[in-house]
């Protein structure tokens, strides 16, 4: 069975979301730490939509690779009478072989009596 790549992508993107909003700045100032807060929660957002971006690559090839996947299954059976027909192939072209080599080596002991047939 093929892990569920949401639910691990969800996860991931939940714990890294968490890890990323406990980060705090303790500074003295509240102005300036409004200052600095500010671009961090703008790096936040674009982090964090960059993490869904990533989530939503990862959810499709995921997505493509069982796709995929069923593609290779369903082949097999194909491919099997593919190469069955072929060794069956294979075995009356060495019985046809066999049967042109027979005919030849007849053909050779009548040779003198085909020649005097069409010559005269």
């Amino acid at each position: 069975m093929s892990p569920n790549w949401t639910t691990i992508c969800s996860v991931l993107c939940r714990d890294l979301s968490l890890c990323l909003n406990s980060v705090s700045i303790s500074i003295g100032d509240a102005a300036f730490q409004d200052q600095v807060m500010m671009p961090k929660d703008t790096e936040l957002r674009q982090r964090d939509k960059s993490l869904h971006n990533t989530e939503q690559i990862v959810v499709q090839l995921g997505d493509m690779f069982q796709q995929f996947s069923d593609l290779v299954y369903e082949q097999q059976e194909v491919i099997e009478r593919i190469d069955h027909s072929v060794v069956e192939t294979a075995s009356e072209i060495n019985l046809g072989h066999g049967e042109l080599v027979k005919y030849f080596s007849e053909m050779k002991k009548h040779r003198s009596f085909i020649i005097k047939t069409f010559c005269t």
